[in-house]
């Protein structure tokens, strides 16, 4: 979807796909808009994990279009999302909870990645990672406190699914927030845990590298594509969603 250009570097271009994978049901949600996109992954019943993804999602940029403006207005909407979703999620009795991820450009040229839980959203320039957030995951945690990780594709799969942090009803997490000066030609990406694990942030890199200046909809089609191409695209176990966006 296209947007009419804002003054200064603006996301006026961003595109999304998603795979459903080997669920029932597609559990992640997204919403993007001028100035900001957000990607959320519903955890729990299916029956009620897709609702806490979609509130959160449009709580999020709600708060973002409203509250546009200077560095510190955006910084407010990041920290104060979390227990903004959070009651939100108590009032509606939702058992569920939900990671998600995201940016957000704000008035000065300031784009703030930010993520709770294993959705993660990473700016490109140049075709290379210069800004990506953490993972809150066990098998993260571990590593980046040293401590031991069992061997084996099988342990590591299960320790990454055990998240560290997400958004739900009974606690407010911290998000982890990492703002970065925009420049036009940057790309920003946000993926769900789904989707990392079947393409991994090198074929994305790739894939920028590529397609560099091209629309939003011609890198994620085409980073879509190499997951096609690598063979893992019918072997997603999980949804898996990105959103790609092209700073113009």
């Amino acid at each position: 979807m296209d947007t009419s250009k804002a003054d200064g570097p603006a996301l006026i271009r961003a595109h999304a796909v998603q795979m459903t994978g080997r669920r029932e049901r597609l559990n992640d949600r997204y919403h993007f808009n001028a100035c900001s996109g957000f990607v959320a992954d519903g955890v729990g019943e299916p029956a009620v994990a897709g609702a806490a993804a979609q509130l959160a999602v449009g709580l999020y940029a709600q708060a973002a279009k409203a509250r546009a403006g200077d560095s510190g207005a955006a910084l407010r909407m990041l920290l104060e999302g979390p227990g903004e979703v959070s009651a939100r999620l108590r009032e509606r009795c939702n058992p569920a909870a939900t990671t998600i991820a995201g940016y957000t450009l704000d008035g000065e040229g300031v784009l703030w990645l930010m993520a709770i839980g294993d959705t993660r959203a990473a700016l490109l320039r140049e075709g290379e990672l210069t800004a990506w957030t953490a993972r809150h995951n066990r098998l993260d945690h571990s590593r980046l406190h040293g401590q031991p990780v069992p061997g084996g594709p099988d342990a590591e799969q299960a320790l990454a699914a055990q998240l560290m942090r997400s958004v739900n009803g009974s606690e407010t997490a911290i998000p982890d927030i990492q703002p970065v000066a925009a420049k036009r030609g940057d790309v920003v990406v946000v993926m769900s845990d789904g989707f990392e694990e079947a393409a991994g942030l090198a074929a994305i890199r790739e894939a920028s590298r590529v397609w560099r200046g091209g629309a939003a909809a011609v890198v994620s089609e085409a980073i879509r594509q190499s997951v096609h191409n690598a063979g893992a695209y019918v072997a997603v176990r999980d949804n898996a969603t990105l959103l790609v966006g092209v700073v113009e």
